[in-house]
């Protein structure tokens, strides 16, 4: 047999060990993570949409008041006061 096609124990202490990989992430690690990021992508969009529901509240009330100031001017104008 030939032993020159196997590799030596010099030839593996390049590769990680057990011990190497300890410091990585599980499989658990990333399924909580995962459960996190979910939560918080929630959260997220829970915040934006308060935000737009906010927004389109404004729109309505900035549109009420320019109607109410374009009536104003007219009324003002017709009265020669501008």
């Amino acid at each position: 047999m030939d032993l020159d096609r196997f590799a030596t124990k010099a030839d593996l202490e390049r590769f990680a060990t057990k011990e190497d990989f300890e410091r990585f992430a599980t499989k658990t690690d990333l399924t909580e993570g995962l459960t996190q990021q979910r939560a918080f992508t929630e959260s997220l969009r829970d915040d934006v949409r308060k935000l737009a529901e906010s927004q389109a509240h404004l729109t309505v009330t900035v549109a009420a008041i320019q109607y109410t100031l374009d009536f104003l001017v007219t009324r003002l104008e017709a009265k020669g006061v501008i």
